[in-house]
């Protein structure tokens, strides 16, 4: 979406935050570890609100009693990653960089490398939506 766009699509809410409020969540970065019922819905209200690029891991697959709560997705995304089924479904907003992190796993693993990524990539905020904690040892 060329920034014009970007803009007049933001209006409403210019009036409120500015241009220059605007300008900054297009280039916010944001990370979510988890995407069921709260982290899906957190996505989606960023996506709306216009932060500029997510990034998302989920452990999970789609399934048809998760459709209730997962609005990022529909029954075609039934038995594919949750990140796989956001990807999809966030394709469509032009203005937004959506980056699926992970495959589908139980494992500690994907949750140790989902953190290394982190730290490497840096985003402007973290959501966890987790719904299963996993203690690992601290990186020293």
């Amino acid at each position: 979406m060329a920034p014009k766009d970007y803009f007049e699509r933001d209006a409403s809410q210019m009036a409120v935050i500015g241009k220059k409020g605007q300008q900054e969540l297009k280039q916010t970065r944001v990370h979510i570890s988890g995407l069921g019922g709260l982290g899906n819905l957190v996505a989606l209200f960023l996506s709306a609100l216009g932060v500029g690029y997510i990034s998302a891991n989920a452990p999970q697959r789609l399934e048809r009693e998760n459709l209730g709560r997962f609005v990022c997705g529909d029954e075609s995304g039934i038995g594919q990653a949750k990140v796989k089924a956001a990807a999809k479904y966030f394709r469509r907003n032009s203005h937004l960089g959506f980056d699926p992190i992970g495959a589908p796993s139980e494992s500690p693993s994907l949750v140790r490398a989902s953190r290394r990524i982190m730290l490497l990539w840096n985003p402007s905020t973290e959501h966890s939506g987790q719904n299963a904690w996993m203690p690992t040892a601290s990186p020293r």
